[in-house]
């Protein structure tokens, strides 16, 4: 059996969609209790109750650690709604996560990372609606600031898979040896 944590898991779209395609694997959802209550009515309908798992947190407490033993922590679209001290706790909170050979999946739309230049403007423009109209923190991040958040949390990148569906950066992080 797999087991991933998904951190900021949200209504569990992405683990739904895990469980359906992989009946190996286990998918525990870190976020906040309304949002595990609506993926836990989505995975009893789908029919994968048994193999969805939820732990409520508020996830910017930077003392409370995530749940341990873990194959993969995937986190999608998430960390560029923090700031980038947050940013490190969390990955070092996700480091901790992991079984022995375990991997950060990071999933972002980089601005340095765009095919076309028309891509990075509206990405490095979003920010400014994150931070004027969103939660004032959020903001759309390069490859580059987020490998020094990375090496920072304790991990080193294994491997990066650009240009995946509208843009956006697989970043497979591992703990430093």
């Amino acid at each position: 059996m797999k087991k991933l944590l998904d951190v900021g898991g949200n209504t569990g779209k992405w683990t739904l969609a895990i469980t359906q395609a992989s009946p190996e694997t286990e998918v525990t959802i870190l976020d906040h209790q309304p949002q595990i209550d609506e993926a836990f009515k989505a995975a009893e309908k789908a029919g994968v109750k048994e193999r969805v798992h939820g732990v409520a947190m508020n996830l910017l407490d930077h003392s409370k650690a995530f749940p341990k033993g873990f194959d993969v922590v995937w986190m999608s679209q998430f960390l560029d709604c923090f700031p980038p001290k947050d940013i490190i706790s969390l990955l070092k909170r996700a480091k901790n996560a992991l079984n022995e050979n375990g991997r950060v999946y990071i999933i972002e739309p980089y601005w340095d990372r765009q095919q076309h230049e028309i891509g990075a403007y509206v990405l490095i423009n979003t920010s400014p609606y994150f931070t004027a109209l969103a939660n004032g923190t959020s903001k759309m991040y390069s490859a580059k600031d987020m490998h020094e958040y990375i090496e920072a949390a304790g991990l080193e990148v294994d491997e990066e898979i650009d240009n995946l569906g509208f843009g956006h950066t697989m970043t497979v992080c591992r703990q430093k040896p």
